[in-house]
């Protein structure tokens, strides 16, 4: 598992870079979906796909975490059951 911090510095580049957009419309997620699993508004997934903010906080690694769930469903691997309170193993990290 990675850590947060890592999850961070992840999360950040594939915002800056476009990568976390690209997942999403290849998941085929609108920015309202998005910012309801993460827990933030529309506007702030907007801003960070745009490069006008980085995430960062608990809300950034929740958004890492969901990106890496869409890696891995864009990989092959089952993605069902993730969430961003999921690892990509499946466990609950909420309950945590």
């Amino acid at each position: 598992m990675a850590s947060d911090l890592l999850r961070l510095v992840d999360v950040r580049e594939a915002a800056q870079t476009g990568e976390a957009r690209r997942l999403r419309l290849a998941a085929g997620l609108s920015l309202g979906e998005v910012a309801s699993e993460v827990g933030v508004g529309v506007p702030t997934v907007w801003r960070w796909e745009n490069g006008q903010r980085r995430p960062r906080g608990t809300a950034a690694v929740r958004y890492a975490k969901l990106l890496e769930a869409l890696e891995m469903r864009e990989a092959g691997f089952p993605a069902s059951n993730l969430s961003p309170t999921t690892n990509v193993d499946g466990d609950d990290t909420a309950a945590a």
